[in-house]
């Protein structure tokens, strides 16, 4: 698959994962037709992560009509997500943290920051061109990354049963 494609792709992945998540989360309502707490937190998250993966998923068409030199729009990406994936985690991370309620769930959200953290490590020195050159590969290794959160969440929303979800 070409790089291209594999963006493209990218990017329909994660507008499927906003869109489904919105259905699912939709028919999860309480008897009172409002959205569950964890819901509405899942729900923002989700949609989130999913447009920013397919943002960025698509930025580099763009990008590249600008600068004819890959090294610097791969340098320049990776800073610019590396930025907005460290914002994300300062803002979410309270929220999250306070509504995981079990040791499992709680064993995720770390895990889903530490591998945000190797995320954000590895897009700083591809911008800064240490180790990696100012390549694709941390900047797309990232996008999976954001894909595999969203997949997780859209898991979690669909296989555990409304009544098991502790608030």
């Amino acid at each position: 698959m070409e790089p291209a494609q594999g963006l493209l792709t990218f990017a329909e992945i994660a507008v499927a994962f906003a869109g489904f998540s919105s259905l699912v989360v939709l028919f999860r309502r309480d008897a009172s037709g409002r959205w569950r707490r964890i819901d509405a937190l899942a729900f923002r998250d989700m949609i989130g992560i999913s447009l920013v993966a397919a943002a960025f998923s698509v930025f580099p068409f763009l990008v590249l009509q600008f600068s004819p030199q890959p090294a610097v729009v791969w340098g320049s990406l990776s800073a610019l997500l590396a930025l907005c994936m460290l914002g994300a985690i300062l803002i979410l991370a309270p929220s999250v943290l306070r509504a995981v309620t079990s040791r499992s769930e709680g064993a995720i959200a770390v895990s889903g920051f530490a591998g945000t953290a190797v995320a954000l490590v590895l897009l700083g020195l591809n911008a800064l061109g240490i180790g990696f050159e100012r390549t694709p590969g941390p900047y797309v290794g990232a996008l999976v990354w954001l894909l595999v959160i969203a997949g997780l969440m859209f898991s979690r929303l669909v296989v555990i049963p409304t009544d098991q979800i502790r608030e």
